[in-house]
């Protein structure tokens, strides 16, 4: 049981693909609900008007708690730590209650300053944080589940259509899906390299560079170039099987083995090529239709 807990706790988890001020809204209207629902720290009806002055502080002190990981937490681990590759449903819970605990003391601290004239109190601070868990950490936990079942469901039956087509389908063979023309890649101001469309397996921006994984002689080989994706993009734009996957990476569809599917997205796994290939959400669609196009049944 525990075993299994764990490897639940590590299985990956995506981040919330929305703008922040979209995720506080919708943040800061969850905490309203509950504390109108349950009431806590005395915020009752018989306080009449200044029922709602003090909702809207608890809230106010909610939005400020939401917000801090997503910068502290950079400054605390690290980027590789809250890099979405990296996010589990482990991760997620952590982060989670790290933001119930800054509630819990922010609110401590409210009332410390406005009803709780005799300093610190220890009993009366883990009161406040503890009740401050036992509202939060029910909807949190659950919101968690809904949306790591409900992502991994959806990206594992559309991974197997994906699937189907890349073992069953025959590829498209027309001049325009195999174009043989050289393809000129640019290598800072003076240098070039040139490869044959269908050659290439993938490539992978790093700032200022871009490297192009592609075959030559039977073997993949790399090569390093000053340039940027957008460019690679533009050189290839005329290959309907070249394809943007992730905003780091573009990849030859026709050499994808297979695709995987878990709560954050897709990952590909290319022909000869040991690392996966992530798929940004944004692609998802993109890459099912293509896949669908080039590999007909």
């Amino acid at each position: 049981m525990i075993l299994r807990i764990l490897n639940y706790l590590k299985r990956p988890y995506p981040h919330l693909d929305m703008p922040w001020w979209k995720e506080l809204l919708i943040s800061c209207g969850v905490v309203f609900l509950l504390f109108v629902i349950f009431e806590p720290f005395g915020v009752d009806s018989s306080l009449g008007f200044y029922k709602w002055i003090f909702l809207g502080a608890y809230v106010l002190i909610s939005a400020f708690c939401v917000e801090l990981p997503r910068w502290l937490f950079p400054l605390l681990f690290g980027k590789e730590f809250v890099a979405e590759k990296n996010w589990t449903v482990g991760k997620n819970i952590f982060y989670n209650l790290f933001i119930l605990l800054m509630i819990g003391i922010g609110i401590y601290l409210f009332m410390s300053i406005f009803f709780l004239p005799h300093g610190f109190r220890l009993s009366t601070f883990i009161l406040i944080v503890w009740n401050t868990f036992l509202i939060g950490i029910f909807p949190v936990g659950l919101i968690t589940v809904i949306i790591e079942n409900r992502n991994m469901s959806r990206h594992a039956k559309e991974v197997a259509g994906m699937n189907r087509h890349l073992r069953e389908g025959k590829t498209l063979v027309a001049e325009d899906s195999f174009p043989m023309k050289k393809i000129v890649l640019p290598d800072g101001l003076k240098d070039k390299f040139e490869l044959e469309a269908e050659q290439l397996l993938l490539a992978e921006s790093d700032g200022n560079y871009v490297k192009i994984v592609y075959e030559h002689d039977a073997k993949l080989s790399q090569r390093t170039l000053r340039m940027t994706m957008k460019q690679v993009e533009d050189a290839f734009a005329h290959c309907p099987f070249i394809q943007k996957c992730h905003r780091a990476f573009l990849v030859n569809l026709h050499r994808v083995e297979n695709a995987k599917g878990n709560s954050q997205g897709y990952r590909l796994v290319m022909k000869g090529w040991s690392d996966e290939i992530p798929v940004s959400r944004a692609y998802n669609k993109e890459i099912r239709d293509k896949v669908e196009h080039l590999f007909r049944k």
